[in-house]
């Protein structure tokens, strides 16, 4: 399999976020930049964007995310089937 680097990566100006949420490229996207802001459903039921990916576990498939709050820091573990439907 061809992994692109990231500096071709970088060079280009696809910064579409469904197109990295594969196991295979989360990395690359946490690298680049590319889930610097994503849509998070809150325990509310509110979809809310400005959320960061921070963290990639591949078992079970969920990343990690982060929001400022105030003083605090949220974190929450979402699936990566989550994160395609609300992003």
């Amino acid at each position: 399999m061809a992994y692109e680097s990231i500096e071709s990566l970088r060079a280009s100006d696809s910064k579409d976020i469904k197109s990295f949420l594969d196991p295979s490229k989360i990395e690359q996207g946490i690298q680049l930049g590319i889930f610097d802001n994503v849509n998070i459903k809150r325990s509310s039921g509110e979809i809310e964007n400005g959320w960061k990916i921070i963290g990639f576990d591949s078992e079970p498939s969920v990343v990690t995310v982060c929001k400022p709050e105030g003083n605090s820091l949220l974190r929450k573990k979402i699936s990566l089937e989550n994160l395609k439907e609300w992003n």
